[in-house]
């Protein structure tokens, strides 16, 4: 016996019921929505919603008509369709993560220059400041003349 003859025929819901359960949800709020804002005739997107919900449902025009290989078909294509999507999504993601890792290693690269020239700099400034002569007593590196010194030093 095949299964199929053995079901029986809905005798109210001969279309497609979600399907206008669903437009029907979609229409009554739009409606809903213009006539908040518009006309304000009381329940008019409920009663628009229930419309369309029992005139899909019931009237044999809105099923599918599709067989089931037809449907599995449409199902497998949708399902390669969201697979290709997600392998492109994966792949748009690799190329972000590779593009933020290369500005990284740029941006860790240009400040490892800033301090190796800084580092050089406090170099040249500690080998030519070495060799000035300093006060005792402030330890500035103020140029003055050593023979100052001696003759103040003679004098007291």
């Amino acid at each position: 016996m095949n299964t199929e003859s053995n079901k029986k025929e809905p005798q109210f819901w001969k279309g497609d019921p979600s399907g206008g359960f669903a437009t029907g949800l979609v229409a009554g709020f739009i409606i809903g929505l213009i006539n908040i804002c518009s006309f304000n005739i009381p329940w008019l997107g409920r009663i628009c919603f229930i419309a369309i919900w029992l005139v899909m449902g019931t009237q044999p025009r809105f099923k599918d008509t599709r067989t089931p290989e037809e449907i599995a078909k449409d199902k497998e294509e949708r399902e390669q369709k969201f697979e290709e999507i997600r392998e492109q999504a994966k792949a748009r993601e690799a190329e972000r993560q590779a593009t933020k890792e290369q500005k990284r290693e740029a941006k860790m690269q240009k400040n490892e220059l800033k301090l190796q020239k800084n580092q050089l700099k406090i170099q040249k400034h500690q080998l030519k400041n070495r060799n000035k002569i300093k006060c005792p007593k402030c330890r500035c590196t103020i140029p003055f003349r050593v023979d100052t010194l001696n003759n103040k030093s003679a004098n007291s």
